[in-house]
């Protein structure tokens, strides 16, 4: 995962082998966590489709933790919605699509299969409906500007900022305002 693998994000997390950082991406979502949290799974009595492809803990794999994921093994699938968490608590930064399938050590193409099974949607039309849902929030509830308002949901252009607000809502955030305020009244 490289630099961005061994960036601390839990604190109190497991030691990383590789680093000595306590808590860094790669100690939390890298290959070998993940393989340890699913081994932890198959040790508990929790179903799981996991267990059906490997019996054996010991013998387990990526591939068929992978094969597991894509049959929609609930255990297995937190990896994603670890993704997801990490995404909706960090949605008014830049973060690629790179960094994203990093956070969880998959390819970005298996990344963005699995995002989008899991989700419905593709990595990016659930960033931008976070976005947006965090941006109708604000224009309701507060009387900052629409300008200052797409800053602080994470874009950096107006512009882009209302591009997708109308695709999502089909209406300019200023009109969004506007027939609120008029509701009320």
């Amino acid at each position: 995962a490289g630099e961005i693998g061994h960036t601390v994000v839990q604190r109190n997390g497991p030691v990383c082998p590789t680093c000595g950082n306590r808590g860094c991406l790669e100690a939390l979502t890298g290959e070998r966590a993940i393989l340890q949290q699913c081994r932890d799974i198959m040790h508990t009595d929790t179903p799981t489709v996991l267990r059906k492809i490997c019996p054996e803990p010991d013998r387990l794999t990526m591939d068929q933790v992978l094969a597991a994921q894509e049959m929609g093994d609930e255990a297995v699938n937190r990896v994603i919605e670890d993704a997801i968490e990490y995404l909706e608590n960090n949605y008014t930064e830049s973060l690629s699509l790179e960094e994203l399938a990093a956070f969880v050590n998959y390819s970005k193409s298996h990344f963005c299969y699995l995002f989008k099974a899991v989700t419905g949607m593709t990595y990016i039309e659930y960033l931008h409906q976070l976005r947006i849902a965090q941006a109708k929030k604000l224009l309701l509830e507060t009387g900052k500007t629409v300008t200052d308002i797409s800053y602080e949901v994470g874009y950096h252009t107006i512009t882009h900022f209302n591009k997708h607000f109308k695709l999502i809502t089909g209406i300019t955030p200023t009109q969004y305002r506007n027939n609120r305020n008029r509701s009320e009244t």
